[in-house]
């Protein structure tokens, strides 16, 4: 989709849709908003893994190398990050897009994609299955590209 050297598609994997104009945090509950600002010191988030209670994350992974591996590759953030709109740029009519849900967490994100006319498939796995399950993530990207191109 990008041969062009302009984007012109993407496919969203468990991931929050386009918010123009929008911060991050103007897309979550309030409640974890509040959550992840009493976390900030001196203007920072913690690593991504402690934003979560104590075990959430790690009982997502199989084994503690692949574990440790992505807890070691976390950095922390500047809260601004979080604070700052997206740029409001639409998409357009011409940008081919599709969404793969693995969480349930985002079910209301691959409902929005189905209802712009995406093409839209659920894997029921978690958030990082991307890292877990590769072979069975990457799978389903490929048919959402086919999909797409052929669509």
């Amino acid at each position: 989709m990008a041969a062009s050297g302009r984007v012109s598609g993407a496919i969203f994997v468990d991931a929050l849709m386009p918010h123009p104009g929008r911060s991050w945090f103007e897309t979550v509950p309030q409640s974890l908003k509040s959550r992840l600002e009493d976390l900030a010191r001196d203007g920072r988030m913690p690593p991504w893994q402690r934003w979560w209670p104590d075990g959430a994350i790690r009982a997502l992974f199989g084994d503690e190398t692949t574990y440790a591996q992505f807890v070691s590759e976390l950095k922390e953030i500047p809260l601004v990050y979080l604070e700052e709109p997206a740029p409001d740029i639409a998409l357009g009519e011409k940008f081919a897009a599709a969404y793969l849900q693995l969480s349930p967490g985002n079910a209301a994100e691959a409902s929005a994609a189905e209802r712009l006319g995406w093409p839209v498939k659920r894997l029921a796995r978690h958030h990082l299955a991307l890292l877990t399950h590769p072979e069975e993530v990457a799978d389903e990207i490929s048919d959402l590209v086919r999909s797409s191109e052929s669509g």
